[in-house]
């Protein structure tokens, strides 16, 4: 990856903003050595030094995929792994929201959930997904995809009552800029807003391409900092197992554009012993009642 081998040091925190922070956790990925750091105030958890924003790109575009899996084109676990997801988070979805009629799905890989979405509620999606190749898959589909948000045409702007955001905030530097930039600029007054990620105290979550691992505390608060209210937090491993937490997934609206919005009370603790434990019990259960922890596959 010598192409991408310019770093910058994160000096302040993605969520709260501050300069306070130590040594987390270092590990070794893709063959790169990648290091951690807890913020103290908040407990946030960030990769630091990390990928240039410009590098950012050029790196989803083309190479991602090929890193972390070995071939750039989708491969039929992912595309399984991404369907059962997709008939999850649609179960999900329906218990708290009875129409959608305009979907963004940012991080749309292969289609799988613009496609749930649309055959449940008959609404309009659009995707934002830089990979070139997924990005054609989704396209295969039938769902206009383009690469970057600034991409969408400009009559979709205030538009979108439904925006879904799974396994992608984690790769986003700054995510609470983000957030209230598609809240701001993209979503209809009271819009619903997924999303989902892995989650630091159940999952490994420290990757390469995974930027700041998310807690439930840490994710919440990302997401009222960007101005949304949350409506459900769930905690759970679907579609791979029925018992590890191994995701976060959160259904929020979006709160009206001059809302005066309040900072959390943040705080840090026990954020290496909870990681710690959840480790512990990941690599237990793994080990002891592996056809009980795991779920094979799902099915396309």
């Amino acid at each position: 990856m010598d192409e991408f081998s310019k770093k910058i040091i994160v000096t302040v925190c993605p969520l709260c903003k501050g300069k306070r922070r130590k040594f987390f956790e270092s590990i070794r990925d893709s063959g790169e050595e990648l290091i951690y750091f807890l913020c103290t105030a908040c407990g946030l958890v960030f990769q630091s030094p990390r990928m240039g924003d410009a590098d950012i790109i050029e790196f989803y575009k083309s190479y991602y995929r090929k890193k972390v899996q070995g071939t750039e084109t989708p491969t039929e676990k992912d595309l399984r792994i991404q369907a059962g997801r997709a008939r999850h988070l649609l179960k999900l979805l329906q218990r708290k929201v009875e129409v959608i009629k305009r979907h963004l799905d940012v991080g749309s890989s292969s289609g799988a959930l613009l496609k749930e979405i649309n055959a449940a509620y008959g609404c309009e999606g659009i995707g934002i997904e830089p990979g070139e190749a997924y990005r054609a898959a989704s396209q295969s589909l039938g769902f206009q995809t383009f690469q970057h948000l600034q991409d969408l045409p400009l009559g979709t702007r205030y538009s979108f009552d439904f925006v879904s955001i799974v396994q992608t905030l984690e790769h986003i530097p700054d995510p609470v800029a983000y957030l209230s930039h598609i809240r701001r600029n993209w979503m209809a007054p009271n819009g619903i807003l997924l999303v989902e990620t892995p989650n630091l105290f159940g999952h490994r979550s420290l990757e390469l391409t995974h930027l700041i691992a998310f807690s439930p505390r840490t994710l919440r608060q990302t997401l009222e900092l960007a101005g949304f209210k949350i409506l459900k937090l769930n905690i759970h491993g679907e579609p791979r197992s029925p018992i590890l937490r191994l995701y976060i997934t959160i259904i929020a609206r979006a709160l009206p554009v001059n809302t005066k919005l309040h900072k959390p009370r943040f705080r840090a603790n026990l954020v290496r012993q909870r990681r710690l434990m959840a480790l512990w019990t990941l690599g237990f259960l793994t080990e002891k009642i592996p056809s009980y922890t795991w779920r094979d596959l799902p099915q396309l």
